[in-house]
């Protein structure tokens, strides 16, 4: 894995030779165009471990009194675990909040949030948000993530949100409720390896 900010930070590698040719493409990079660091980071860690899939992150960032439209969304209504988890092999995640906007028996949109610590000690919500591809393009995302973030705000927290350089609506998303970037997260599996 690989860690890189554009406000100015190295890049982390464990591999020091692989950090070594990635921070030198961010030298190389156009500053107003670090998307385009993905695909050369990509050639650069398939040079060096052929065989790897690789894997780019946004990270994304939101605390309290950040610009973010306040939810009063009367359609949003607390969910349970039950409501929204049906993986029955894996354990669901500790949620802190949960938060969806329902059609009847199903639930259209929902967002969580879950605690975490971060490096440093520092507790946060890690925060998420799944829309049924029957609702989509309603704002029925935006609406449950603000309200998601009106809960971590009462809660005093900052939250994070991650989401594959790849996935833009969900980027987009995070941005218009107020998150602001903080870093980028390359991820590599060696060939025959599952990063999950």
């Amino acid at each position: 894995m690989a860690i890189w900010s554009h406000a100015g930070g190295g890049v982390a590698c464990p591999d020091a030779d692989l950090g070594e040719g990635l921070s030198k493409l961010i030298e190389d990079h156009d500053p107003a165009d670090h998307m385009a660091l993905f695909p050369a980071w990509r050639d650069e860690i398939a040079r060096q471990v052929p065989g790897a899939k690789c894997f780019y992150f946004a990270m994304l960032y939101w605390a309290p009194g950040s610009e973010h439209q306040a939810s009063a969304d009367p359609r949003i209504v607390p969910l349970g675990v039950e409501d929204i988890w049906t993986n029955k092999d894996r354990k669901p995640p500790e949620f802190r909040h949960i938060l969806g906007i329902r059609d009847g028996d199903r639930v259209a949109s929902w967002a969580f949030a879950c605690p975490a610590v971060d490096m440093y000690g520092e507790p946060f919500h890690s925060v998420g948000v799944r829309t049924h591809e029957d609702y989509r393009r309603r704002g029925l995302g935006k609406a449950v993530v603000s309200a998601i973030l009106d809960r971590i705000a009462e809660d005093g927290m900052v939250a994070t949100w991650e989401c594959r350089a790849d996935n833009v609506p969900s980027y987009k998303l995070a941005m218009s409720c107020g998150f602001v970037e903080y870093a980028w997260t390359l991820m590599w599996n060696p060939p025959g390896k599952d990063w999950r």
